[in-house]
């Protein structure tokens, strides 16, 4: 691990291998900064700002906010382990007039009555354990090839420790987020969705979803229409993208998007993709911010009307 920019550009990050805490990785960080940088909803600057960063850890977020000109950095955590190297990575990197080291559980800190004023505060709580990811079945749909036709996965079979690997990655990737789609009754993940690709400079990223559809109690795409919009909701207006971008194997799916989601058809790759034993045509489709908006808007206003 290491100082990704600014003044320390490249200084190596001490970090604590343990189960319980898990340091920020380069590519989660650079999605962070990348986030503060163009959301439209909020400005505020890491330069010359006061930064509270709650369950430090090693200090991965923090220490980079002191590179990039961080006035004063905060760090708040419990564990003896992670502070004692998040003490010796501000001692290796001679940043200790604007560091202060705060030993003690948040909940008790944030109890207390502070002056201190602060322009971002940031909380990366640690894991407890990956039960809900290790207990559900959700490997064995990936590798029926109905249920993943559209995506390859199930063309080459993965154990549970590969698939496994695959959704960490995925969910640390440097262009992609990854989350999964649960059953609030059942704490059942039902479904996976990810907005990939993403790319700050054009302000565009491509968005796709698969659902277990072997699964008899998902009677409708109602899961998928929700989480659907919230992601394309959340590249809009969270990430500051001016344009979503998915693909589609047939002329249903196609129509679907279209209709469901505002989507429009901008091409055919002709016999693209080899599914179900033939080659089919891949239909390019996307939806630009302002189509977004009005839409969104135009349901707002028949909602109220009605």
């Amino acid at each position: 691990m290491r100082i990704i920019s600014g003044s320390l550009k490249g200084k190596k990050i001490n970090f604590l291998k343990s189960s319980v805490t898990r340091p920020l990785k380069d590519s989660v960080k650079e999605n962070i900064f990348n986030i503060i940088k163009h959301s439209n909803h909020f400005d505020v600057r890491i330069n010359h700002s006061n930064i509270l960063d709650l369950y430090s850890g090693v200090g991965s977020f923090g220490l980079e906010c002191v590179s990039r000109g961080a006035k004063k950095v905060t760090f708040v955590e419990k564990d003896k382990r992670a502070s004692d190297i998040l003490n010796k990575n501000i001692l290796d990197l001679s940043i200790e007039k604007t560091t202060r080291i705060i030993s003690e559980d948040v909940e008790d800190f944030l109890n207390k009555n502070f002056k201190d004023k602060y322009q971002i505060i940031f909380l990366d709580p640690p894991f407890k354990d990956n039960s809900f990811i290790e207990n559900n079945n959700w490997y064995t749909w990936l590798n029926d090839q109905k249920i993943t036709k559209f995506t390859k996965q199930g063309y080459y079979p993965l154990s549970k420790e590969e698939h496994y690997k695959y959704v960490v990655d995925s969910i640390f990737a440097k262009k992609r987020i990854q989350l999964g789609i649960v059953k609030l009754k059942s704490n059942k993940l039902i479904g996976m969705i990810s907005l990939y690709n993403i790319n700050h400079i054009d302000q565009c990223c491509s968005v796709s979803a698969l659902m277990n559809m072997r699964d008899k109690n998902i009677t409708s795409v109602e899961y998928f229409l929700e989480a659907q919009n919230l992601l394309i909701e959340h590249a809009f207006n969270k990430l500051n993208l001016r344009r979503v971008e998915a693909a589609a194997n047939d002329k249903k799916l196609c129509a679907f998007n279209e209709k469901l989601f505002g989507f429009k058809c901008e091409g055919i790759l002709k016999e693209r993709d080899y599914i179900d034993g033939s080659f089919k045509d891949r239909y390019v489709l996307a939806i630009l911010k302002d189509n977004w908006d009005t839409r969104k808007k135009s349901r707002e206003n028949y909602g109220s009307s009605r």
